[in-house]
């Protein structure tokens, strides 16, 4: 079991269990196991390196890392579609109807449809940096970095320590 990314939605955990290749779910009040989809693979259901997971409505988005895409999943677990990404995804939220994705060694945070058209590129970063993670509450949204910094002016950082760093965006991007 290799957890990297996870979600609470429905009374249900979901976990990406990367080196396994697939999302486990489990009960969040008692740990219980529920049930699990994915294999290796690059066909619908299965995953390289499954690296976050967001539930939003009825839709379970799974970043791919290795492809790079995001998964689309039903409630049910069964494949609804693909995003590719031009670049590698490293977090991703969902806000008012949009995927705010936030890539591996880019500069840049995007803005997509829910069916993967670029809506706007947000000029997050100086340098190319590793992104943990991100969340956003209402319209104020928060990245974590490895190895990297936010542009000047557009972020305020909130906690920081030697190689890992977490901004508020101080600009409204969504």
């Amino acid at each position: 079991f290799y957890p990297y990314g996870i979600c609470v939605a429905n009374e249900e955990l979901f976990v990406t269990d990367t080196f396994n290749h697939q999302i486990q779910v489990f009960n969040h009040k008692t740990g219980s196991f529920l049930r699990r989809w994915g294999s290796k693979g690059v066909k619908p259901n299965e995953f390289m390196f499954p690296h976050g997971v967001v539930v939003d409505d009825n839709d379970i988005f799974v970043i791919d890392t290795k492809e790079p895409v995001i998964r689309v999943f039903n409630t049910d677990c069964s494949s609804r579609t693909t995003i590719p990404t031009a670049k590698i995804p490293g977090a991703l939220v969902v806000s008012k109807n949009n995927l705010i994705v936030s890539c591996l060694l880019s500069k840049n945070v995007f803005i997509l449809s829910r069916d993967g058209n670029l809506l706007k590129t947000f000029p997050g970063r100086t340098t190319p940096c590793v992104t943990q993670n991100m969340c956003i509450d209402e319209s104020e949204l928060f990245i974590s970095v490895m190895k990297g910094l936010l542009t000047t002016g557009m972020s305020e950082a909130m906690i920081t320590s030697p190689g890992c760093s977490i901004f508020k965006i101080l600009k409204r991007i969504v």
